[in-house]
């Protein structure tokens, strides 16, 4: 199923087995080189892998129990790739010829795949939000520390389509 992160963010994490509030989604870890989604950080210290979750609902997100939580560092691949690389929350996105494209604002990714599907940029200042885009997830070409570089040009860049509606995705 696709989830906008906008829809999930916030959302809080429950235990079923206990019934325990664990915390609440923050940010998304994600693979640098193919985009999967390795984790989800749960309060501030604590992440959750996909394959842990039981149930994605509208009003919160289901693990077996609390030890389905663990520290980002107990994950192999945000180990060997770094917290700041595979952190994919609030970054700048830029062309492969480093024309800044804002910042990611916003992304739907698949629950099934674990995989991002579309990221989407705006440009922002104070409270003005424009240049909003959407790129498709396969257009990234790599995550740095600092930004998510797409393989586009300025081109294509001209030709992305506005940001566009999405019909509701539960």
């Amino acid at each position: 199923m696709k989830r906008h992160w906008s829809t999930v963010a916030g959302l809080p994490v429950i235990a079923s087995e206990e019934e325990n509030f664990l915390g609440a989604l923050r940010a998304v870890f994600v693979h640098p080189e193919t985009g999967q989604i390795l984790a989800f950080l749960v309060g501030w210290l604590n992440v959750v892998t996909p394959g842990d979750i039981r149930q994605w609902g509208k009003e919160k997100i289901e693990v077996h129990s609390s030890e389905d939580l663990v520290r980002p560092d107990d994950i192999l691949r945000i180990e060997e790739f770094g917290l700041r690389r595979t952190l994919l929350n609030g970054k700048k996105v830029l062309t492969r010829s480093g024309k800044r494209l804002g910042r990611l604002k916003d992304f739907v990714f698949d629950t099934t795949t674990d995989h991002l599907v579309t990221l989407e940029t705006s440009k922002t200042f104070l409270f003005w939000e424009w240049a909003e885009r959407s790129f498709p997830a396969k257009d990234i070409q790599e995550i740095t520390e600092k930004a998510i570089v797409l393989n586009v040009d300025e081109e294509q860049v001209e030709k992305a389509s506005q940001k566009i509606p999405a019909p509701l995705l539960s």
